[in-house]
């Protein structure tokens, strides 16, 4: 579509865009003073105007299958996991009326996803999980008052969230639980991730944001872009069975820059840890690795070297040191100290 972009009149400082629908001439400020940010503008007032017209304006009387098509075609890119999740909601609610979706209506859908069986447990589903599916349905709701389709969104009132999993330090029994698990889900490169893990200490956020490029001195360090200590750019050297690790998924044929399959991540981790019988997080593979760094080494010091932390405070919390631990060498001396 043609459009054209002019300063308004002598006492207005910003730009107006003119362009034309169906030969009606519309003149409409951006109010952008800058040119730039106005062709963006300009831009988003046109789709807004298109998009209106495509979707004529009635009150409450859409339903929920017009507002998923036309979130959908405004997002453009949806993930696998909530087109699933919004087809699910198509099935029960699709030619609902979106200004008939009451606070009842949101509680029944609730209570039939809440009746669902989890395939690995045999558990019914956590109220954390319905929190999660419900994300994009309410998405879809706000955007509607946003188009005013709705005068009022209802609320996303959230279920109460189970009480997260404990964060341990893991036993080699249950690290291999664990490998066994993804080899039985036929996932073997999460067995990969979670011995990597166990061996470098890495927070999830960092090793979801490794890439291949991060892979430092052929394999033997990985570079850190970010960290959680606010530290940028560090160099972390990494020991022998994680750089076979590393080296291994970095080879990988994909197109995919990242250095280790990441696709659903959250969902695969936990088939893993219910098919394993394992509650627990995946930051216990952290508290694991500093766990287990602390029983052969001397130094504080050298031990926040290896867990990044600043504080003795903060690296307190990633110890779990039994008493056996303790009395079997005099090498926790200093160890001790920040355990009191």
């Amino acid at each position: 579509m043609k459009y054209s972009l002019r300063k308004g009149d002598y006492d207005s400082p910003f730009f107006y865009v003119n362009f034309r629908i169906e030969g009606k001439r519309h003149n409409l400020s951006t109010k952008e003073t800058i040119k730039s940010k106005a062709k963006i503008k300009a831009l988003e007032i046109i789709r807004e105007k298109l998009s209106k017209r495509k979707f004529p304006q009635s009150f409450g009387s859409h339903t929920f299958q017009d507002s998923v098509n036309r979130f959908i075609s405004e997002r453009g890119v949806i993930t696998k996991e909530d087109r699933i999740t919004l087809n699910w909601f198509i099935e029960q609610i699709g030619d609902m009326k979106i200004g008939l979706i009451s606070k009842d209506i949101i509680w029944k859908l609730k209570r039939k996803r809440m009746s669902r069986i989890n395939a690995s447990t045999g558990m019914p589903v956590k109220p954390q999980t319905i929190n999660r599916v419900f994300n994009i349905f309410h998405s879809v709701l706000n955007k509607c008052e946003q188009w005013d389709w709705l005068d009022h969104a209802p609320l996303h009132q959230r279920l109460k969230e189970s009480r997260p999993l404990g964060r341990k330090s893991l036993n080699n029994d249950q690290i291999k639980r664990l490998i066994e698990a993804s080899l039985k889900l036929g996932i073997p490169h999460m067995g990969d991730i979670i011995l990597f893990l166990r061996n470098t200490g890495l927070r999830k956020s960092e090793l979801l944001s490794l890439k291949k490029s991060n892979l430092l001195y052929d394999g033997d360090a990985i570079g850190l872009d970010k960290q959680k200590n606010g530290e940028f750019n560090e160099v972390y050297f990494i020991s022998s069975q994680a750089k076979k690790i590393a080296i291994k998924h970095s080879t990988r044929k994909s197109e995919d820059e990242h250095l280790f399959n990441i696709t659903n991540f959250r969902g695969k981790w936990e088939k893993i840890r219910d098919v394993a019988r394992i509650e627990t997080d995946i930051h216990s593979l952290r508290h694991t690795a500093i766990t287990e760094v602390a029983k052969k080494i001397d130094s504080p010091y050298k031990l926040k070297q290896f867990s990044r932390h600043k504080t003795d405070a903060a690296l307190k919390r990633y110890i779990h040191l039994t008493e056996k631990d303790l009395k079997e060498t005099s090498a926790f001396a200093e160890i001790k100290d920040i355990l009191v």
